[in-house]
């Protein structure tokens, strides 16, 4: 595994500035939300983060509905995930060393690093084309991607601390709002949708069929060595 690439005072300075702005903007952000609707959004929140875990961006989905138990609509449900993921992607790439030592968590991230290996080393294009690579890991679909993961692979890429942080925030970021326009899309047209069976039914078919021949064909060029 390639380290992380030895940081420069300037990359230094860029990551803990980084890192400043986005605890400023999460602190801001829950904040706002307590002075709105009080204390009880942190339990609502921690659901969602624990949530997010175990089902990933398709939590966002839940949105649509009028009586989710989360509050909130697609794009608040994608925001608390983005951030979740911005911090997650902070603390590990500060830390990630230290926190393998742990008595709990520590086996399990060694756990998921060597998983995040086995798994980045069989996209090859992905592992030459490091920033951009971990940005497409994050944002795409592929098996045990994530920002967790996407940590990991960073430091498999040799990325610094501010670029790997920084191409999660993209990728995640990018994830996050494909998913809730889909969502919120989906949520707008439902009723119309249901009112022709005949063609919900059929353009589903025809979406899914696509998505699965663009996937096979993405994840194979990925997966080429040339």
């Amino acid at each position: 595994m390639l380290q992380p690439t030895p940081e420069s005072p300037i990359d230094r300075r860029r990551f803990r500035q980084l890192a400043l702005a986005c605890v400023g903007l999460a602190t801001v952000s829950l904040t706002i939300l307590i002075i709105e609707q009080g204390w009880g959004v942190l339990g609502r929140l921690s659901a969602i983060a624990g949530s997010a875990q175990v089902v990933g961006k398709w939590l966002i989905f839940v949105g649509v509905k009028q009586d989710n138990p989360s509050g909130f609509g697609p794009w608040g449900i994608a925001y608390a995930i983005f951030m979740l993921d911005l911090l997650l992607a902070l603390v590990l790439n500060s830390f990630l060393p230290q926190i393998e030592r742990l008595p709990y968590a520590g086996p399990w991230l060694v756990r998921t690093r060597e998983r995040a290996g086995r798994t980045f080393a069989g996209y090859p294009k992905l592992r030459r084309m490091a920033w951009s690579g971990v940005a497409l890991w994050v944002l795409l679909p592929l098996p045990a991607s994530g920002a967790v993961t996407g940590s990991f692979a960073s430091r498999i890429g040799g990325l610094s601390r501010f670029a790997a942080t920084l191409a999660i925030a993209v990728g995640s970021g990018l994830n996050c709002a494909l998913f809730a326009g889909m969502a919120q899309w989906l949520g707008a047209s439902s009723q119309e949708l249901l009112d022709n069976w005949k063609v919900t039914v059929a353009s589903a078919i025809v979406a899914i069929l696509l998505m699965w021949w663009a996937w096979r064909r993405l994840v194979k060029h990925l997966r080429e060595d040339n």
